[in-house]
Formats: structure tokens, C-alpha cells, sequence
């Protein structure tokens, strides 16, 4: 019989909070924005400045499946 004494000193112990945290392996590589760039690298296209398709000005559609936007 354990008396309440004895039930008050015991403690729980779990094999996983022995071992040590995982590292990640995202951690030990630099970020891509840090690497130097190599002098015959291609170089990024250019971005298209041109208006973007769709909005808000014209019929949505949705009248047909008896939407109200």
C-alpha cells in the first residue's frame, strides 16, 4: 500500500524530454537572398507593366445562379 506521503514524492519521467530538440535542416542553410550572385548568371525577365484582365466594371455572372453581389 503506498501511503500519501510517498504519492506526493514521486515525479514522471519521459523518454522524450531526455532527448534533444530536432534541428531543423532549413536552419543550417543560408537564405537565398544572402548567397552571392555568379557574374554569368541569367538575369531575372523583366516584369510586364500592362494593365491587369478582370475588375470590378463589368457583369460579374453570377445574376444567373441568382447572385446579388
Amino acid at each position: 500500500m503506498v501511503s500519501a506521503a510517498t504519492e506526493k514524492q514521486r515525479i514522471s519521467l519521459s523518454l522524450k524530454a531526455l532527448l534533444d530538440k530536432p534541428v531543423k535542416p532549413s536552419d543550417d542553410k543560408p537564405a537565398d537572398e544572402d548567397l552571392p550572385l555568379l557574374p554569368d548568371a541569367p538575369k531575372p525577365p523583366a516584369k510586364k507593366h500592362q494593365q491587369l484582365k478582370g475588375g470590378t466594371g463589368g457583369p460579374t455572372g453570377g445574376e444567373q445562379f441568382g447572385l446579388k453581389w
